[in-house]
């Protein structure tokens, strides 16, 4: 069932979730030891990956997708490389200049802070990876796209998550921990395999949660979707 119902639908489940401190208020952030939130390691070994397309070549190829689809558009200029492999579909309001021109590039127009139910092709869906790269945190109302992307996971094989983590980020868009984002896909029943932190280039520190989700499957003995039969952690770690 479509979590994509109504406006009220959707503040009286964020609603829910600021009670329990899950979409946490500026005003309410706040930072910790990084040792005692990491334990004693550091980040010196961060390894170099421009934007994780690498990763995301290696799990779409894995799956078999035809189409990779970036649900707010924060990829897509990087993306562009892998168009030769992909049909890459981009969703955001508003159109990136000059990137539709390009072939293999489909855009769907869409104010994703609002309660537009997208409706995308199940066939499609079937052969697509979803990507939604540090775009929750620039939408005000988060339900929208989370729930969004929970209804494309009901066909669709794999899909990435990545938002900035409140802990290690000085970015005022920062919103969640890690425990804390987690929490938030659990209430919104995603079928979540792992979470890792991640950046864009090795010059930083991993400021990014990684979370891989996939299909929405009520038997959970059915191995087809589940990540580790694929790809399992350490490879992805090595990757990363």
């Amino acid at each position: 069932m479509s979590l994509v119902i109504n406006e009220e639908s959707y503040e009286k489940k964020e609603k829910e979730l600021r009670k329990v401190n899950y979409f946490i208020n500026n005003e309410l952030k706040g930072k910790v030891d990084l040792n005692e939130y990491f334990g004693k390691e550091s980040y010196k070994d961060v390894k170099k990956i421009a934007n994780n397309i690498k990763l995301i070549d290696k799990i779409a190829s894995s799956f078999e997708c035809k189409f990779i689809i970036d649900v707010g558009c924060m990829n897509l200029p990087y993306l562009l490389e892998l168009r030769d492999k992909y049909m890459i579909i981009g969703i955001d309001l508003n159109i990136i200049e000059r990137l539709i021109d390009y072939d293999g590039v489909w855009y769907i127009q869409c104010d994703l802070d609002f309660p537009n139910k997208i409706n995308l092709p199940a066939k499609l869906l079937q052969t697509s990876m979803i990507l939604c790269s540090n775009a929750i945190e620039k939408v005000k109302n988060k339900g929208y796209l989370l729930s969004n992307i929970k209804d494309f996971m009901e066909y669709s094989k794999i899909g990435l998550i990545s938002t900035l983590d409140r802990t290690i980020s000085n970015s005022d868009e920062s919103i969640w921990t890690i425990d804390e984002f987690k929490k938030v896909l659990k209430y919104y029943d995603y079928n979540l395999h792992f979470i890792v932190l991640s950046n864009k280039n090795d010059e930083e520190l991993k400021e990014n949660l990684l979370c891989t989700i996939s299909k929405n499957v009520n038997n959970k003995e059915d191995k087809i979707y589940d990540l580790v039969s694929k790809l399992n952690e350490m490879e992805l770690m090595d990757i990363l």
